[in-house]
């Protein structure tokens, strides 16, 4: 199960705003890894939100503190509350700016 609430909401009374601000910011990576790899590795745990791309000549990471992000981020899973998914890179790209 995962739950967020975007610290940003508590900072502007226009919630477009926040989601607008913080869509923007994992769109970009989600465009940057879908020009590297095929597939996106998404982890994501109670501290923090990590993406990963990689293909024979370079790797890309980024991670995204989740206290600095969101006001209310609860992920729960068997495995010591990380949840893991592989995505096709365009399609996460793709949601991302469609958000």
């Amino acid at each position: 199960m995962l739950g967020v609430r975007s610290r940003f909401e508590s900072q502007h009374r226009d919630p477009h705003y926040c989601h607008i601000k913080l869509f923007f910011a994992i769109a970009a990576v989600a465009v940057a890894v879908e020009k590297i790899a095929k597939t996106a590795t998404l982890r994501m745990s109670e501290e923090k939100l990590q993406i990963f791309a990689e293909n024979d000549e370079c790797k890309a990471y980024a991670e995204l503190k989740v206290d600095a992000v969101f006001e209310d981020w609860r992920v729960e899973s068997r495995a010591r509350n990380v949840i893991g998914l592989g995505v096709p890179s365009k399609a996460f790209a793709m949601a991302c700016k469609s958000s």
